[in-house]
């Protein structure tokens, strides 16, 4: 036997063997296998890909504006989803028809979920979305949206330069504002890029530029009449907005809330849910 050959032949081996797992490591550090990449719609939709039950090919939007995961009608028939006793609810700023259900299993490549809670509906004017991922799979581990490589976690992110306390039990995200002295809260709206005032709850509290025209906008999923203004200044935790255009609604309040205000105009580079620590952070 040429034992030569055979101890050249081990070192090609372990060589390739090296080699093999220095690019596995590598690609694994570039991009781990719990980053889940996302697409922005046109709509400013944040659209991740997602399994049910085991069948592949279907797209649903990250909501931080709706409790439960939504499900549209023809997808649960799809997938076998069982309804449940028929309720009248909002979602994104309309009533409409919804059916509890269960969904045994969903995924985002290897990240699954098991017994999500989730609500049966017609989603067909959703911009042809197949569901809406709400709060409540992310009150599970929390959630990070980096949109510098767009991606999301299922987990916190630690260290970013703005935080906040939020109340987890709400039906949305809760940021507070800093406007002329006054704190104003708003809903986080994910899909958005507008800052949408209501008349009622800020005509007395802040300073506004009026302009007098008038025009739609969408927020939170719902369409607004409203006029456009200008807000001298405001600050978010570190960012700080000057003459910063809004849109003042005469829609009646929701709540507690000053106005909705859209993910997209923030231009952040990370926002960060913490159900655990009930903290909300960006930078």
């Amino acid at each position: 036997m040429n034992q030569g050959g055979v101890g050249r032949k081990r070192s090609i081996l372990h060589a390739v063997f090296f080699i093999s797992v220095s690019l596995s490591s590598q690609i694994s550090l570039a991009w781990p296998s719990d980053r889940i990449p996302f697409r922005l719609s046109k709509g400013h939709h944040i659209l991740v890909a997602v399994s049910l039950n085991d069948g592949e090919g279907l797209t649903f939007a990250v909501d931080t504006g709706t409790t439960y995961t939504m499900v549209d009608r023809r997808v649960a028939r799809e997938h076998n989803l069982k309804p449940g006793k028929p309720k009248m609810v909002s979602v994104a700023g309309k009533r409409v028809k919804v059916y509890d259900t269960e969904i045994p299993r969903i995924c985002f490549g290897p990240t699954c979920f098991e017994s999500v809670n989730a609500r049966i509906c017609d989603l067909s004017s959703f911009d042809g979305l197949d569901g809406l991922l709400g709060l409540e799979l992310f009150r599970r581990k929390g959630l990070t949206l980096d949109f510098n490589e767009n991606y999301l976690e299922f987990q916190a992110t630690d260290g970013l330069i703005s935080s906040q306390a939020f109340v987890t039990a709400l039906a949305f995200v809760p940021l507070r504002v800093q406007c002329a002295d006054q704190t104003l809260v708003f809903m986080l709206d994910s899909a958005g890029i507008d800052l949408i005032l209501f008349e009622e709850r800020v005509r007395d509290v802040i300073p506004l530029k009026r302009t007098g025209l008038r025009q739609r906008v969408q927020g939170a999923g719902a369409s607004f009449s409203v006029e456009k203004v200008v807000v001298p200044d405001l600050s978010i935790g570190h960012l700080q907005f000057e003459n910063q255009t809004a849109y003042l609604s005469t829609e009646p309040p929701h709540g507690v809330l000053h106005g909705i205000i859209g993910l997209g105009g923030l231009g952040l580079n990370r926002l960060s849910l913490d159900y655990e620590r009930r903290r909300v952070s960006w930078e």
